[in-house]
């Protein structure tokens, strides 16, 4: 299942989430502010720390790569 890591007040993690549930696309939503552990978990995958932070399974979509995969540059 795709973990899509946020953080409050983020527009941008709005978007995505937004458009996950348009394309009915599940995902597990992983708030760094309400569970620090996902920020070590999110340093591992993603350098610098970037918010939202798309994963699945060994692939990570962030900022550009992120709007292409979810056609949110249209």
């Amino acid at each position: 299942m795709l973990e899509l890591y946020t953080i409050d007040g983020c527009s941008r993690c709005h978007l995505v989430k937004l458009r996950l549930n348009e394309l009915a696309i599940p995902f597990i939503e992983k708030n760094l502010f309400e569970e620090p552990r996902y920020v070590e978990e999110l340093l591992k995958l993603n350098q610098p720390l970037v918010t939202p932070t798309l994963v699945d399974e060994a692939r990570v979509f962030t900022g550009k790569a992120l709007w292409d995969e979810l056609e949110l540059n249209k």
